[in-house]
């Protein structure tokens, strides 16, 4: 952690099975607040790439043509998966966001202090997911 920010990756294992190589990031929060986006995003439009964060490169979540079968594939660092179902990338990016929240202390966040002795200003991001991961597990 870096002031408030987690650096680290992200890997898809849908189904038991790693779908990617660990997509690096420096603000895993940036990253999840993007995918919790893509995940409650319910219109299906199969015209738009989904523009993810991730560190330094424009990753996509790119929708196939077939609007009654929709697949996406996630393009990333001169790579891509394969076509995978809307429905499981969606509960993949769920279940992905659950596990990694449940990582957060949130004890420490109200016991750091900055190198001048001021509490520490985290980032929103972070208290935006912390809220989002509130109202799922309501």
């Amino acid at each position: 952690m870096n002031s408030g920010f987690i650096y680290g990756g992200i890997s898809f294992i849908i189904d038991g099975e790693n779908r990617t190589e660990i997509l690096s990031t420096d603000d895993l929060h940036s990253t999840w607040l993007d995918l919790m986006l893509y995940y409650s995003n319910y219109t299906f439009n199969y015209k738009e790439k989904f523009i993810i964060f991730m560190g330094h490169a424009d990753n996509k979540l790119v929708n196939n043509a077939d609007k009654d079968n929709p697949h996406v594939r996630l393009i990333y660092d001169e790579t891509s998966t394969e076509w995978i179902p809307v429905s499981i990338m969606k509960q993949a990016v769920l279940d992905g966001f659950l596990h990694f929240m449940q990582i957060i202390d949130r004890s420490i966040m109200e016991d750091l202090y900055d190198e001048d002795g001021d509490p520490f200003d985290f980032p929103v991001e972070l208290k935006d997911l912390l809220h989002l991961f509130d109202s799922l597990v309501e």
